[in-house]
């Protein structure tokens, strides 16, 4: 099955089995959220937002080479181990806001039926491209519902891969020439789109790039070669490139 769906606040992954100078590169997940209000018997879906997140790619997993031919003295990873930056800080990673439900009064008067709003987030990652995936059901009655319920209606997402890779720019000169491997790997995400609906009825869309539908290759290795100092930061999202500058630094004295 193409997409993970759970309804979740993320999906989660341990970075405690990777040494120091290991790491993933991330896949490129949808975090929809659907805030669904309650009014007497009545429910209805309010809002719907989707937003792009990276989750780790367990089939991207490296290791950065750090010795004295390779200039690599530094990783920042986050918290599952996806690879944030090389040799510098990284960059800060948006974090999804919390849901606060308006505050109930203290009194009510008698006969008067409150509406009340939650939030329903849902994680996917698209694998391919794919027609009408079945995700939840909705129900006037019943709000959210069991896919095997008929009473609910059929929310549904389809992927539609544009093909679309684009190329790394780096608009810097390339280090010397290294023949080992200093084990750094950068994405170039792939351009898709995906399309909620209601029955038939398309009721949001998104299109970005996605890690998972592009291409990984690795980095120059001498960028990193003895004498040149490369900061590189990553796109928490897609794994490509948001900057990169190369520095050229004393020699390190051969043992």
């Amino acid at each position: 099955m193409f997409l993970a769906l759970m309804s979740l606040p993320g999906i989660s992954a341990s970075a405690q089995n990777l040494s120091e100078n290991e790491y993933y590169l991330p896949k490129t997940a949808v975090r929809m959220v659907v805030l669904m209000e309650r009014d007497s018997d009545c429910y209805r879906i309010v809002n719907m937002d989707l937003k792009t997140v990276g989750v780790p790619d367990k089939a991207k997993k490296y290791q950065a080479v750090m010795h004295d031919e390779h200039n690599v003295n530094s990783l920042v990873k986050d918290k599952d181990g996806v690879l944030l930056a090389v040799n510098t800080k990284a960059n800060a990673v948006e974090q999804p806001e919390h849901f606060t439900p308006a505050p109930k009064p203290a009194q009510v008067p008698k006969g008067t039926f409150l509406k009340d709003t939650t939030e329903h987030v849902f994680m996917f990652v698209p694998e391919k491209e794919e027609q009408k995936h079945p995700m939840f059901r909705f129900s006037y009655e019943k709000g959210l519902v069991d896919l095997t319920d008929t009473v609910g209606v059929v929310y549904s997402v389809s992927v539609e891969d544009k093909h679309y890779v684009p190329n790394i720019q780096t608009n810097i000169e390339r280090g010397k020439k290294v023949k080992s491997d200093a084990g750094i790997y950068v994405n170039r995400p792939g351009k898709i789109k995906i399309s909620i609906y209601r029955d038939k009825d398309m009721r949001a869309a998104l299109e970005f790039y996605a890690a998972q539908f592009g291409v990984t290759e690795p980095m120059d290795n001498g960028m990193f070669c003895d004498g040149m100092k490369t900061l590189l930061t990553l796109n928490p999202v897609t794994g490509n490139v948001d900057s990169i500058q190369m520095q050229e630094v004393k020699k390190k004295k051969k043992k």
